[in-house]
């Protein structure tokens, strides 16, 4: 006994109160485990906090499993934070914090942060205001080596420079220039061309900076390409962008009618009092 005495009284100095304390209830007194100080978890656990809560504070409240390593969780922190709803799990590597507010906005940049990809096409032009409808699933565009996560719309394209993106929102997408020549791909020629005069109203993009882009990226058999080529053809860069969508209707039904393009919000003075006409034909 005065053997295992000795051998054991450097050890029990060197070891915390709080193990020694959970160690005398061990039986035999042979087998040891370190318990680590609750106030001492606590304040660990604060700390991870804080620290989760300004990573995703950038991203409405939205974090990646990487990055909650990279702030120092562990798997099984995780997932005791996820069993215990301080987590919601949105994508297989994407987490919303408890509480944070969850839109459509906010399941879009979660895809975009599940697939390493940005918003596109449909969302993309959703989340500029071009169309009114969002996709029935987030549609974003990806590199061509990475592959489709989850529920989403996924395009791959090689061609995507940082010049064709932005942010809105705290949402990674393509700008308006891109979209409108990816748009084609995925909806109507009349939705189209509604988007596109949306898009010149309100001066997110240029007809000359459009023309250009396009014919950096009219590659043959381009998804896209087809539908938007008619459009930059036939309008007349000097007009201007239509107020509303019946106005694009208007001058899509006179085009194909076979009439001449006419005059856009033409002005007009009848008994003193000035009025902007839609469309007119002067003489």
């Amino acid at each position: 006994g005065d053997r295992q005495a000795r051998l054991t009284m450097p050890t029990l100095a060197a070891t915390p109160p709080a193990a020694i304390a959970a160690n005398r209830g061990d039986r035999g007194g042979s087998s040891w485990r370190t318990v680590t100080p609750r106030r001492f978890t606590c304040r660990m656990d604060a700390e991870l906090e804080r620290r989760l809560a300004r990573r995703a504070a950038p991203q409405s409240g939205l974090i990646t499993r990487k990055q909650l390593a990279m702030v120092g969780f562990s798997d099984h922190q995780i997932r005791n934070r996820v069993s215990s709803g301080r987590l919601v799990v949105l994508h297989r590597s994407v987490f919303l914090v408890a509480g944070a507010l969850l839109n459509d906005a906010v399941w879009l940049q979660a895809a975009t942060l599940a697939t390493g990809g940005v918003a596109s096409h449909r969302s993309a032009a959703h989340l500029l205001g071009l169309v009114d409808s969002r996709p029935s699933r987030p549609e974003v565009t990806i590199e061509p080596c990475r592959n489709k996560r989850g529920p989403i719309i996924t395009h791959r394209s090689g061609d995507l420079l940082r010049r064709d993106t932005t942010t809105v929102n705290g949402v990674s997408t393509t700008n308006a220039t891109r979209t409108l020549v990816d748009l084609g791909s995925v909806v109507r020629a009349e939705i189209l061309e509604a988007a596109l005069e949306r898009a010149l109203l309100a001066r997110v993009t240029t007809f000359d900076r459009l023309l250009r882009r396009f014919f950096e990226l009219a590659a043959k058999g381009r998804p896209g390409i087809a539908a938007m080529r008619p459009l930059l053809v036939d309008r007349d860069p000097t007009l201007a962008a239509a107020e509303s969508d019946l106005e694009t209707l208007l001058f899509k039904i006179l085009r194909d009618g076979g009439l001449p393009a006419p005059a856009r919000q033409f002005e007009v003075v009848v008994a003193g009092q000035r009025f902007r006409l839609d469309a007119a034909y002067p003489s």
